[in-house]
């Protein structure tokens, strides 16, 4: 039994005078540290921990205590202009497990590695919401519903707790043309545990090759890569390792990219 343990910590301390954050790629940007404030209208950033890349991508609107506002006629959540930093798409904790058994010639072994700390921008469940084949564009029946958790302007200034206000419709309207127009819902944990092999391997007893044989030795063994893989609960879209490139983007996906792989194989070794 074995583990090993990788933690990588970076900061961008500064950039360029007067600047806090560049685009580097998509969404991907170079973000000064930063420290937590409350701004002039009493709402709460949190600490920006400068690790590089960070995604930033649109959010609602959100009261104080950060519920999205609708719209008092429409029930439809506004967008707000600025994007929203919500951390590093490259995981800092790295773990692995392995193990190795053997008995009588039959060996089992099997290698686990989990990343945590990263999030990741799920691009490809907007696209599964605009044709309408989403498990979420289905979750309310296409019909008119109240956006949980939401308020809405009483006219006053006020924040009330909307219980009544149902969007105005929950087909098109609101899944294709609205809710995606924030990247927010389709911000989640890039956490993950995965399977990566499994082999189960037979070496022949060396007893039934004879003192004169050229044959030494022969195993056999099957082998299975990435047969499992468990997200974190809020990733209901796909594998978080898979990405739409191979450059400095990472951290999104799309239906441009590949989808996750099973790989199964088998191998024969003839020692001579």
């Amino acid at each position: 039994i074995g583990a090993n343990f990788a933690y990588n910590k970076n900061e961008v301390l500064s950039l360029y005078p007067g600047i806090n954050d560049f685009l580097l790629a998509g969404n991907q940007f170079v973000v000064k540290q930063q420290k937590a404030y409350t701004d002039s209208n009493g709402v709460k950033h949190a600490y920006i921990d400068g690790a590089f890349p960070q995604i930033k991508v649109t959010d609602w609107l959100r009261d104080p205590q950060g519920h999205i506002i609708v719209d008092k006629n429409s029930g439809f959540p506004t967008p707000n202009g600025n994007l929203t930093t919500y951390g590093t798409s490259n995981p800092p904790y790295i773990l692995g497990l392995h193990t190795s058994v053997s008995y009588k010639g039959l060996t089992l072994s099997v290698l686990a590695e989990g990343r945590f700390g990263a999030v990741i921008y799920n691009n490809i469940g907007g696209s599964l919401d605009f044709t309408g084949v989403s498990a979420k564009s289905a979750s309310t029946d296409r019909t008119r519903f109240v956006i949980p958790n939401s308020v809405y302007d009483d006219g006053t200034g006020k924040y009330v707790t909307n219980t009544s206000i149902a969007v105005k419709n929950g087909n098109n309207d609101f899944w294709a043309s609205t809710w995606d127009n924030a990247g927010s819902p389709l911000m989640n944990s890039a956490d993950f545990w995965k399977i990566r092999e499994v082999s189960l391997s037979y070496t022949l007893p060396k007893n039934i090759f004879g003192s004169n044989s050229f044959i030494k030795q022969i195993s056999i063994a099957v082998v299975g890569r990435n047969l499992f893989t468990f997200k974190a609960k809020d990733n209901v879209w796909t594998d978080p390792e898979f990405s739409n490139t191979t450059g400095n983007n990472i951290g999104t996906t799309d239906i441009n990219q590949n989808p996750p792989t099973r790989i199964f194989g088998a191998n024969v070794n003839i020692t001579f």
